[in-house]
């Protein structure tokens, strides 16, 4: 198929695709140059970690849908930048002066899906910085879709979860036109829309892992119908999904493409299917953690805690696993109400544009955007339920997180009191064998068995010397003991006298010695100040 001339502005910005997206035909009114440039560098600076290296490792979901619903749409898993190119229909020669010349063989699809998606949320994405740049300039795609594209890459832990954001961009008027391209289909009069929303995963066993988001692009031509889908993503979900929506089992009008209402019938439906991935398993998610809660603190709350009751013994790492579901809970608050603001912006978005006098189909759509409407408006009250309930966790949450606060606290205090208990009895314990000890030791010293005498034998004179002495060493060693106790305790009550005086004289903080001379000079001149054991000397400094 012969090739047909493109538009010098297009023309331009493909060869100078490179540099993206300051090579854009069309720019908005608030794309400044700065700003362009700002966005280039940070998308130069993340494509080693955002991108695959080589070709080998390419894989791009891609959707052409044919204007008849009847005809079966065009599918493919793009591995290279010549099947690209190929599917493009993109032409680059070389002219006569040796320039460069882009011609086109066909016109744009009626509804173009590409996917762009990594095996993970957090590996690279599955294409080239290349073959990005050339979708994106081939399309025409608002620069502000790279700021949600560079969320996703390489990374260790999900990067910049709480971005969230919708943009949009018409050029209806005159003097606002995009390029008009006739060999491609392009009228000029088009939106661009670009958002994010965020959804939970399930894994095959029912438990949710984490949560995961998705950047979407849609460019919409009002005169021609023509419609474009870059989704962005981890994992190959809403691929799936969008090819059921436009399959053959999917409904008549959500993929029908024969006139411009039907086409932009087919978009709304595509935002709806959108939209309701972002509503999707968040009850479930709020319930696990629900049960996890009283699966970890129903104890605390309902079980007994009288003297001699069996309970369960609380420790610090059950409060950091409090503080681990409160934080959790938190954060889906946080995503519920970004996922409001975008649905709820969507909404505005479309309301607004069935009233724009330069909008061709507003007069033909209202019903189909009263129904849309709606239908995101029930979306909106779902997640605002979600949205009560988890704030209605949190509280419990932190409730429950004081009670078991409260309980170590207890805990601590009855593990100290069964501490001193058994402290006590040992020093009872100690004080009796020291009194035995007392008693028997001095009669134990004095006595003293010949060792030529037989076993025994009995003398009542060596028994009478040996009470004559064992008594009185036995009381003199009592009195010792006691006088010594009395003396210790004299002592200690000397000390403690000291402090109480020496606090009463000096009422300051007691300070180490290299910090008393500056308290000294400061607040108390021409004082004698006591610190340690350093008595030190001065005059008010000026």
């Amino acid at each position: 198929m012969a090739s047909s001339c493109v538009s010098n502005t297009f023309q331009k910005s493909w060869l100078d695709m490179d540099i993206y997206p300051l090579n854009l035909a069309h720019k908005p009114a608030n794309a400044y140059p700065a700003a362009l440039r700002a966005l280039q560098k940070r998308f130069d600076d993340a494509s080693t970690d955002m991108f695959v290296a080589d070709e080998v490792d390419v894989e791009v979901p891609w959707r052409d849908l044919k204007p008849t619903s009847g005809e079966d749409a065009k599918s493919w898993n793009i591995h290279s930048e010549a099947k690209l190119m190929q599917i493009l229909g993109l032409d680059v020669t070389n002219g006569p002066n040796g320039e460069r010349l882009v011609g086109v063989r066909h016109k744009d699809s009626k509804c173009r899906f590409i996917y762009i998606y990594g095996h993970t949320s957090r590996s690279a994405l599955n294409i080239t910085k290349s073959m990005l740049v050339k979708i994106l300039t081939f399309h025409q795609v608002m620069p502000v879709y790279l700021d949600f594209m560079l969320v996703f890459g390489l990374q260790e832990e999900p990067d910049d979860l709480r971005f969230a954001s919708f943009r949009e961009q018409k050029s209806f008027a005159a003097n606002s036109l995009a390029p008009e391209i006739p060999s491609l289909g392009r009228s000029g009069h088009q939106y661009q829309l670009c958002y994010n929303l965020k959804s939970i995963s399930q894994l095959d066993g029912g438990d949710f892992s984490a949560i995961r988001q998705a950047a979407i692009y849609h460019q919409f031509d009002v005169k021609s119908g023509n419609a474009v889908w870059i989704v962005t993503k981890g994992r190959l979900d809403l691929q799936q999904r969008f090819k059921e929506l436009t399959g053959k089992d999917g409904r008549q009008e959500d993929k029908s493409f024969e006139t411009p209402i039907e086409c932009f019938r087919s978009s709304l439906a595509a935002h709806l299917m959108f939209c309701f991935w972002s509503t999707e398993n968040w009850r479930f998610y709020i319930k696990q953690l629900e049960q996890d809660l009283e699966h970890g603190t129903g104890l605390a709350l309902l079980g007994p805690r009288g003297p001699g009751s069996k309970h369960k013994w609380y420790e610090p790492t059950d409060v950091q696993a409090l503080q681990i579901l409160e934080d959790k809970t938190n954060e889906i608050i946080m995503v519920l109400q970004a996922n409001i603001d975008i649905i709820s912006a969507l909404s505005r978005f479309y309301q607004r544009l069935v009233t724009n006098a330069q909008f061709p189909l507003s007069h033909s759509c209202e019903e189909d955007l009263s129904g849309f409407v709606a239908q995101l408006d029930d979306m909106i009250s779902d997640l605002k339920i979600q949205i009560n309930r988890a704030s209605t966790l949190v509280k419990i949450t932190n409730d429950r997180k004081e009670l078991i606060i409260q309980h170590i606290q207890s805990q601590s205090t009855e593990r100290m009191e069964e501490l001193n208990a058994n402290m006590e009895k040992e020093a009872i314990m100690v004080r009796i064998i020291t009194i035995v000890t007392l008693v028997y030791l001095p009669a134990t010293f004095v006595s003293y068995q010949g060792q030529g005498s037989e076993a025994g034998n009995f003398s009542n004179m060596a028994m009478s010397r040996w009470l004559e002495v064992a008594l009185p060493l036995t009381f003199l060693t009592l009195l010792i003991a006691w006088a010594g106790r009395s003396w210790a305790e004299h002592q200690r009550g000397i000390r403690k006298r000291g402090r109480s005086l020496a606090n009463a004289l000096w009422p300051f903080p007691r300070r180490t010695e290299e910090s008393c001379l500056p308290l000294y000079i400061e607040k108390a001149p021409n004082r004698t100040m006591l610190c340690g054991r350093t008595l030190l000397w001065g005059k008010r400094m000026t």
